[in-house]
């Protein structure tokens, strides 16, 4: 029998906090914009640091500003937790568009997805721009900046209007670009803070941002961060979330940033890629990064002379390099501390790490144990209906069935045949009778 055979026309997670979501959506009128995220598919001790991680990584995709209404809600004492599409805003299309690729439920008919789905999931797809453009869709919609320019347009910055205002440094230390060389700039936009980082693969003749100080130079690379207003009426604070983007020497969104050019060493999801915007998060752990050393500035410390032609040129590129970026940066990271502090109540590292290691649970291979935790079974009833399965000639991979005798099986395996896995497991249940 083929192992897709068995699977019934629609499978119901069966998850333990199931009951809690059906009244509390009742409770509320069953309102089309509020959908479920679950925490069930887990351990009770990793939990609460799930929880955390959740309560940041959701209000980071959002535009909205109330960050009060962007933390999920507890569901009473279930592992469910409420959120709002229209108080993220979040639209329901798009959302659904996230949905059509969720692995551990049967599509719903009328394609809006299931009302409740596993956060991890969802923390996993808004991290990680490879396989899933949840993050640029939820934040965006369907008018998602496609260049760096559209980004910048996006949150109120006309680059060409920054002359004269802008200011930053060349960093000649830095722990991601393999030069150690990048460009960085600040903007203003309508008072908040946007951020780019020019990249180059080779320092060289017409690549040195130390010898082109207005950032004219050829480049490899972008990344650019946007500070977007939150506010708390909980916490009565005002604080600012960050936006990722990264873009390729043309200018044109990327996924992620090639190895060549950069490179997370904090390997956030286990390489050393630096993806959008799950790496980008992890690195700006505390905000925005301080200068480790200002290029120009240590240049002149031994002796060069700045010489410039044009003296209103020269005056523009010591405001620019030389001017302070410290107060700034200070209280940008301030902003940043404000809105980690609203969503989770921890401090920007701890938010960060604990996001970190959370993205990287997701990704472990599954042992049988935690494979039928993900079902909501114990561990022997899922071993006896892999048995089951085998002693039926209901073909299985080789992976799936290996998880009864003591082998682990991939994520992106587990994520494939999780419905048809839990299909087997409700044949079993009925003694195989379908």
């Amino acid at each position: 029998m083929g192992f897709a055979s068995i699977i019934v026309a629609a499978i119901a997670l069966g998850a333990p906090s199931d009951a809690a979501v059906r009244a509390d959506w009742a409770a509320l009128g069953k309102p089309s914009d509020v959908r479920y995220l679950s925490l069930d598919a887990m351990s009770q001790p990793r939990r609460e640091k799930w929880a955390q991680a959740m309560a940041f990584a959701i209000p980071s995709a959002s535009r909205a500003e109330n960050v009060d209404r962007q933390v999920p809600v507890r569901v009473g004492q279930s592992n469910a937790y409420r959120i709002d599409l229209t108080h993220l805003e979040w639209g329901q299309i798009e959302y659904a568009k996230v949905l059509a690729k969720y692995p551990y439920a049967a599509q719903e008919k009328n394609g809006s997805g299931p009302l409740v789905i596993r956060a991890d999931w969802l923390m996993l797809q808004l991290a990680d721009q490879r396989d899933s453009q949840a993050y640029p869709l939820l934040l965006y919609g369907e008018n998602a900046p496609k260049t760096d320019a559209e980004f910048l347009k996006a949150w109120g910055v006309e680059a060409t209007q920054q002359r004269g205002q802008s200011f930053g440094w060349v960093e000649t230390k830095s722990q991601v670009n393999l030069q150690e060389t990048r460009f960085i700039e600040h903007f203003n936009a309508g008072g908040q803070s946007l951020w780019r980082t020019l990249d180059t693969q080779r320092v060289g003749r017409g690549s040195d941002p130390l010898e082109s100080l207005d950032g004219k130079f050829k480049f490899d690379g972008k990344e650019l961060i946007a500070q977007v207003s939150k506010t708390s009426a909980r916490y009565r604070s005002r604080g600012c979330s960050q936006v990722y983007f990264l873009a390729n020497g043309d200018g044109k969104a990327v996924n992620e940033a090639p190895v060549r050019l950069v490179e997370d060493h904090k390997r956030t999801l286990g390489q050393t890629a630096i993806l959008n915007p799950g790496s980008c998060t992890i690195c700006h752990s505390l905000g925005m990064q301080f200068p480790t050393e200002n290029g120009l500035s240590e240049s002149l410390k031994i002796g060069e002379v700045l010489k410039v032609y044009d003296k209103r040129l020269q005056e523009q590129y010591e405001n620019f390099h030389l001017g302070d970026s410290q107060t700034t940066l200070q209280r940008n990271n301030e902003n940043y501390s404000a809105f980690v502090h609203a969503c989770n109540q921890l401090d920007t590292a701890t938010n960060a790490n604990l996001y970190r290691l959370c993205l990287l649970d997701y990704r472990q291979e599954l042992t049988l144990k935690r494979a039928a935790g993900e079902l909501y079974c114990e561990p022997e009833e899922l071993r006896l209906a892999l048995g089951y399965a085998s002693a039926n000639n209901i073909v299985m991979p080789s992976r799936i069935a290996g998880l009864a005798h003591g082998r682990k099986v991939t994520r992106d395996t587990w994520e494939d045949y999780y419905v048809e896995v839990k299909a087997m497991l409700d044949v079993w249940r009925q003694g195989g009778q379908k």
